[in-house]
């Protein structure tokens, strides 16, 4: 039932803020227990991200089921023309305009404000970061919690640009399901797309 429902808010929300999902999927996964989803830049949730391109994204199967370990778990890539990697300022604003925007347009009670996305994140090697996004959960919970994350980028030599690449899940890094989460890949031939 929860399936169900997720599906219809998610094709939904594509048909309220006329998103396209034409582009091929870039994102593989070890195995069927993914739920693909492309959205085009700009976002009608958060149109101050202003990049041109698409969002791929994997959700476990298990992302919206609350009691299940994969709750909130899945990976997003934004495929755009990144000269160079996210600054951690950068990855921390968008982060947070993403979520304040997403929560908000998701959230169903208008005459209730949604908590601002608090993001803390820092350096975990050359163009990777790490750390937790505090969110209003508008989908499932309608409460606060926490999402752990880890950044990285992926370059393309033969575009010469970078692909910032999101894993998130409301698990803690030292969790196993990170070890599913960090099997999802970017495609070899992604710089063909």
């Amino acid at each position: 039932m929860h399936y169900k429902i997720i599906i219809i808010v998610l094709c939904l929300t594509c048909c309220v803020y006329g998103q396209k999902t034409s582009e091929k999927q870039f994102l593989e996964t070890p195995d069927d227990r993914w739920i693909s989803e492309v959205i085009h830049f700009p976002f009608g949730f958060a149109p101050d991200l202003n990049y041109e391109g698409y969002e791929a994204l994997q959700f476990s199967k298990e992302w919206s089921n609350q009691s299940s370990q994969e709750f909130w778990s899945y990976v997003i890539a934004w495929h755009i023309a990144l000269e160079q990697p996210f600054t951690l300022t950068e990855t921390s604003n968008n982060l947070k305009v993403y979520y304040d925007g997403l929560m908000k347009a998701v959230n169903k009670d208008k005459s209730f404000t949604v908590p601002e996305t608090t993001v803390e994140i820092s350096p975990k090697g050359r163009h990777q970061y790490q750390g937790r996004i505090t969110i209003y959960d508008s989908f499932h919970s309608l409460q606060t919690m926490t999402l752990y994350v880890q950044i990285s980028h992926v370059y393309c030599e033969k575009k010469n640009n970078y692909t910032p690449l999101f894993f998130l899940s409301s698990q803690q890094h030292d969790h196993s399901v990170w070890q599913r989460l960090k099997k999802v890949r970017v495609v070899e031939d992604y710089c063909e797309f």
